[in-house]
């Protein structure tokens, strides 16, 4: 049973179980906002890629996304 209690309490906070426990009325938006704020900020490590680049580097002809 504590095997299945920690699995639960590493993914309480997964987007998918948030908002099914804020639709359930089993998790506060406030606990929500306050684990977020306890995040790092890994922006740093962010890479962004174009649209244009990924259709050029697929060899893929446009298909109207913007």
């Amino acid at each position: 049973m504590a095997f299945i209690s920690k699995a639960y309490k590493e993914k309480e906070f997964d987007i998918r179980m948030v908002q099914r426990g804020l639709s359930k009325g089993l998790v506060l938006q406030a606990d929500v906002e306050k684990h977020q704020k306890k995040l790092p900020d890994d922006a740093a490590n962010a890479e962004f890629v174009s649209i244009e680049f990924l259709r050029e580097s697929l060899g893929r002809k446009p298909t109207g996304l913007r």
